[in-house]
């Protein structure tokens, strides 16, 4: 939270969006931008972190009309390419860029507590902070199982919540879920809250992405960026992940897995 959290008044993210720089940044602030960056050219830029400019005004926004020269000014400000970042420091080409991890950060997280309570010696457990992410099998000696929400369901405490899309096995292995349609940013376009980059714009192709990975950080990024790319796309940026899968849930109402089809099964 004193890292990542865009909410928490002295943040170490915070401060980087305030300034425009951070000396002498944590190291884990630094990993995790250097891996978004990574994802960035992976998807030739529909991926990025300084969307969020754009996605607060939005945000904001609601259903009012946007100003157009106000969108083309925050446009303007979202490139991977105008962050650097190193030990000494992280700084951004322009002023008034902003980032935002909430693509990452619950999974990096996620992976940390992980790490942790495996070397306390606990060989048994599932770990939730955003993302799941299990240690061993559960007491049954079985694999976890992971309910992948219904984005049509209504609300998360309704009864049809409780039918979940499918149900996921997971054995040493992270889980994360995106739903393009879950969040809304304006009602009336249907503009969802992963926002590709290039263009301010959200998908209407797919209503679920879940990713399984070896890494709950992994499978964080991976779902975010699937649901901007279409299917030849999302092939391509898997194939460079070979242990990871993904489930897809079209709003058509049709599937399919990417990957190791017997990861979902």
């Amino acid at each position: 939270e004193k890292i990542f959290s865009l909410y928490v008044p002295d943040s170490s993210i915070r401060a980087l969006n305030k300034r425009g720089y951070l000396e002498n940044p944590p190291p884990e602030l630094v990993a995790v931008i250097r891996k978004s960056k990574r994802l960035s050219e992976q998807t030739n830029g529909r991926f990025d972190i300084s969307i969020q400019p754009l996605f607060h005004y939005l945000f904001f926004l609601g259903d009012s009309e946007p100003d157009e020269a106000r969108l083309t000014a925050l446009q303007s400000l979202v490139n991977y390419r105008g962050i650097s970042s190193s030990g000494e420091g992280i700084f951004f080409s322009k002023p008034g860029m902003q980032v935002t991890l909430n693509g990452l950060a619950q999974g990096y997280i996620t992976d940390r507590v992980t790490r942790l309570l495996k070397s306390e010696g606990v060989q048994h457990t599932l770990v939730h902070m955003g993302e799941y992410s299990a240690l061993g099998r559960n007491h049954r000696n079985e694999a976890w199982r992971i309910g992948i929400r219904d984005p049509n369901s209504g609300a998360r405490s309704s009864s049809r919540a409780k039918h979940p899309l499918e149900v996921v096995p997971l054995d040493d292995s992270a889980l994360a879920t995106s739903e393009p349609l879950g969040t809304l940013l304006r009602e009336r376009e249907r503009l969802g809250h992963i926002l590709d980059a290039r263009d301010g714009r959200s998908t209407q192709r797919y209503t679920s992405i879940s990713v399984k990975s070896p890494l709950a950080l992994d499978a964080d990024l991976l779902s975010t960026a699937l649901t901007l790319l279409d299917r030849d796309a999302q092939e391509r940026l898997l194939a460079q992940y070979p242990e990871s899968s993904a489930l897809v849930y079209k709003t058509d109402g049709t599937r399919y897995v990417l990957g190791t089809v017997s990861a979902f099964s």
